[in-house]
């Protein structure tokens, strides 16, 4: 972890409790642009677990072809 900017020992405390949501808060925001973009691909009527072979391998339009589409995104 960076210097804390913050003063003392909640600063501390304050700074790391900021750091955990940070990096917890990627992780959510991943897993939502992979549902939009399964999302999307259903709509244009792709499913979710097409696959292209390119160079003698599988290219999944989501990764590993496993995310669920989530049409209330599109609502």
């Amino acid at each position: 972890m960076l210097k804390s900017y913050l003063k003392g020992e909640l600063g501390d405390k304050i700074n790391a409790f900021l750091a955990g949501e940070a990096f917890n808060f990627r992780i959510a925001v991943r897993e939502i642009k992979e549902n939009i973009k399964a999302a999307i691909y259903q709509a244009l009527g792709i499913a979710p677990d097409t696959q292209y072979k390119i160079e003698k391998r599988p290219f999944y339009t989501t990764p590993d072809g496993k995310e669920k589409a989530v049409m209330e995104l599109l609502a």
